[in-house]
């Protein structure tokens, strides 16, 4: 499905993101370009869902709303 692919991609982003040779050819200025503010997503399993935002992808997960 969809989650095991967001896990993968976004572990792959991490371990280049964290790379010398990847971040030392961006600019400073572009990782300070801001934040993310709201996504609302439909997920079939909410809990799996926050888990991988959280832990995999280090977002700030909120409560959820009915």
């Amino acid at each position: 499905g969809l989650l095991p692919r967001v896990q993968t991609s976004a572990l792959t982003m991490r371990t280049i993101a964290s790379s010398n040779s990847f971040s030392q050819n961006i600019p400073s200025c572009l990782w300070k370009l801001g934040r993310l503010n709201h996504v609302a997503i439909a997920v079939p399993d909410l809990e799996k869902a926050q888990s991988t935002y959280k832990d995999v992808l280090g977002a700030q997960v909120s409560e959820a709303v009915a």
